[in-house]
């Protein structure tokens, strides 16, 4: 079904005006323009936006299956436009096939782009959607357990874990610390007509935070849309709310 949305329109440097309608218009008025920043092998590109002057919280976000990095940003912007958040979207699809990045290349790229773009440990949040989400837990893992300590949320969206994961299990076994998910905050999000129930569904996401919570993990939200779909998260900006609302 199509939504119609409100067309907002604006002059480049005019003053803002205090409607809640105008934040949106006002904020990208003001703000910086998307920016790509190469991998460090120069395969693929990272997307990256914020708005102009001191930012001080950032999410970072890992697509889902084939998915693009610039989308990805496309989709996070129009919410946190008006919040004063920075988004970086990391390209960890290699543009062919099965093409992945493994959760430690994925990690090593984030941690070059946060230099780059001067996000400070502890005041990021971590996304992942579906496949994205899927690979999530090494990496929250990595940051917590042998990196930066960059986030202070995760965020799974419609991926759960897989105990057979090889990275996951590393997770268990210690080879990224000892317990390195304990203490890390965490929302989980699900859509109850997710044609995927106990993968990617409300089902997997429960056995997910019970997972988390075995791992020393806290679980901060539970958010389950009864009506939404893969991807419920973004296609109801009530759950994207309630979520940066969590993070702030």
């Amino acid at each position: 079904m199509r939504t119609t949305r409100p067309v907002i329109r604006w002059k480049a440097g005019a003053a803002c005006a205090p409607l809640a309608l105008l934040a949106l218009g006002c904020a990208l008025a003001h703000a910086q323009a998307p920016v790509d920043i190469p991998s460090a092998d120069g395969r693929v590109v990272h997307a990256a936006w914020q708005p102009a002057g001191n930012v001080e919280r950032w999410i970072v976000s890992l697509h889902g299956t084939e998915g693009s990095a610039k989308t990805d940003l496309g989709i996070w912007q129009r919410y946190v436009a008006a919040r004063g958040i920075g988004v970086l979207s990391i390209q960890w699809w290699l543009g062919k096939g099965d093409d992945y990045l493994p959760p430690l290349a994925i990690y090593r790229e984030i941690d070059v782009a946060a230099k780059k773009l001067g996000i400070a440990p502890g005041s990021a949040m971590l996304h992942g959607f579906s496949r994205g989400s899927a690979n999530l837990y090494a990496v929250a893992a990595i940051d917590a357990g042998r990196g930066r300590k960059l986030f202070s949320l995760f965020v799974a969206n419609a991926g759960g874990v897989s105990t057979d994961y090889p990275p996951n299990r590393a997770i268990v076994e210690g080879k990224f610390g000892s317990r390195p998910l304990a203490n890390t905050r965490w929302i989980t999000v699900c859509g109850g007509r997710d044609p995927h129930p106990d993968r990617s569904g409300c089902p997997g996401m429960r056995r997910t935070g019970a997972w988390l919570r075995e791992q020393g993990a806290q679980l901060v939200a539970a958010i389950e849309d009864p009506q939404g779909g893969h991807g419920a998260l973004h296609l109801n900006p009530r759950n994207t709310e309630r979520v940066l609302e969590l993070f702030r």
